[in-house]
Order: C-alpha cells, then structure tokens, then sequence
C-alpha cells in the first residue's frame, strides 16, 4: 500500500512538472504552447502508462496525471475565470494530450491506436493555425453586429488635416486597423498590415487605413510621421475620442472590415480579415 501511495504521488508530481517546464511557452506564443504542450502529455501519459502500469492500475495513473495537471491550473481558473479564457485552448489541448495517450495505451485495434493521435494532433495543428485566433477574436470582440446608424459619429482626421466620416468610403470595403502608441503587438503586426496594403493599394473596391486612437500623452502631430519613420506607406488617420467606442474597439490592435455601405462586417485580427475581404470581393464580383 505504501509503495501505492509513493507512485501516486510521483506521477502527480511528475506531471505538475511538465506543466511547469512547458508553460513558459505560453509566454512566446499560445498557439505554439498548445502543440508542444499536447505533444509532451500525449509522451509523459503513454510514458507513465507502460513504466507504472504493474504498480496501478492504468484509471489510476490518469487520475495522477490529471491531478497534477490540474493542481495549477483548477485554483487560477476558479478564482479568475474570465481573466484565464484566453489560454482555455491550451488548456484545453493538454487534457486533450492526457486522454489520447490513455486511449493510445488501452485501444489494441492497430489502426484505431494511431487514427486517435492523428485527429488530436490535427485539432492542435488547427488551434496554433487559425483556431487560436478565432477564439481571441471571439472574446475581444464577440458577436459582430452591424453599425447601421449615425455614421457621423465614426469621424477621422487624415494626414491633410481634413475630417473623414464612413459615408466618404460608400461603395468601399473598408479595412481600419485600430492602434495605439503603447500596443508593441499593434507594432509587430504592421508588417501584416503593409503587405495588405501593398496587395490591394491599386483595387479601387478596396482602402485600408491604420487608425491611431491617440493617448493623453501622445503628440498628435507626430503620430502621422511615426509610422513613416519606420518605413510604412499605407495610411493613417487618427480617430476623433467618441469613434472607437462607437464601434466597440476595446483591445488593441483591432481590425474593423466595413462593407460598401458602411456596415461593420468583421472584427477581428489582420490574418482573418484578410480573408474575410477575399470573400466579400467575390460575392460582390457575382
């Protein structure tokens, strides 16, 4: 019994410190975390599954594991769920890791044993890809919903000094790239924001603008040449204090794409609106 015991306690251990030897990734990138991090329990469970297996029983040993997974992460998402959804899919991913090296352990069936890492490790590939960021986009910005009214409330001020309102782009897509001088992630996705100024700057169906919501502390006056400075040529124009929350921007950087009418039709991250604007052209060449 006490050697039970002894073993138990290992293996919660043992995975308590696989989790912290790969959480720091989540400080590099999350989508990068929930591969590795599926990928090192899936190895650590089947591990611990043929190593343990003639001291516990195998229901045991996933209890273990799961319990030292668990032991870090259950205190932080009761005491702070809303702030710990943004890594719920890496989370997510390493349970996911847990179980499908259990299954790959217990199922004998040659072909069924490898088709269930297969699917789980193309469910992590789909979230470090593309499913990561839908969930971001997903709680930043939530259901879209669509400006329909008072255009005159969403006004910019262009690099002439001249007033901007929405009903200026009638008959445009429209792509606002939302910043802040104090957003370093709003910085790294500028150069995502000139090759899409650069693919579409000569389709007239198309505008992209970067959107500076200018701080207390910013010199406005120079917000226009920061960007120059550094070397981008697409467009900037600063948004006018009621404009952003108008169209709900509440984290930056925030990309807004706007149909031809001025209705908002996405919000979201640079990759996906890029995307979406590939689509309303087709269904507007149709």
């Amino acid at each position: 019994m006490k050697k039970i015991f002894i073993t138990f306690s290992l293996l919660i251990l043992c995975s308590l410190l696989v989790e912290l030897a790969t959480s720091w990734l989540r400080g590099i990138d999350f989508r990068l975390s929930c591969t590795v991090g599926c990928i090192a329990y899936f190895v650590f469970t089947v591990f611990c599954l043929r190593r343990y297996s003639v001291r516990l029983k195998a229901p045991y040993i996933l209890c273990a594991i799961l319990l030292g997974y668990l032991a870090l992460h259950l205190p932080f998402r009761i005491l702070h769920f809303q702030d710990s959804l943004i890594s719920l899919p890496d989370a997510a991913c390493r349970l996911l890791g847990i179980v499908t090296g259990f299954a790959f352990y217990c199922i004998h069936r040659r072909l069924l044993r490898w088709v269930i890492p297969g699917v789980t490790l193309a469910m992590c590939l789909f979230m470090s890809f593309g499913g990561y960021m839908m969930w971001i986009d997903e709680l930043n910005y939530g259901d879209i919903g669509a400006v329909t009214a008072e255009h005159s409330a969403m006004r910019f001020i262009d690099e002439q000094r001249d007033t901007l309102s929405v009903t200026a782009w009638e008959g445009k897509i429209v792509v606002l790239d939302f910043w802040t001088t104090s957003c370093g992630v709003c910085f790294r996705k500028f150069p995502q924001v000139q090759r899409f100024y650069d693919k579409y700057k000569d389709n007239s169906r198309v505008a992209l603008y970067a959107v500076n919501d200018p701080l207390e502390r910013d010199n406005k006056d120079q917000l226009f040449n920061l960007l120059r400075e550094k070397g981008y040529t697409f467009p900037v124009l600063l948004a006018y204090d009621s404009t952003s929350s108008y169209m709900k921007v509440r984290s930056y950087p925030a990309v807004l794409v706007l149909d031809t009418v001025g209705n908002v039709a996405y919000r979201g991250s640079i990759e996906v609106a890029e995307k979406k604007v590939e689509k309303m052209l087709k269904a507007y060449q149709k």
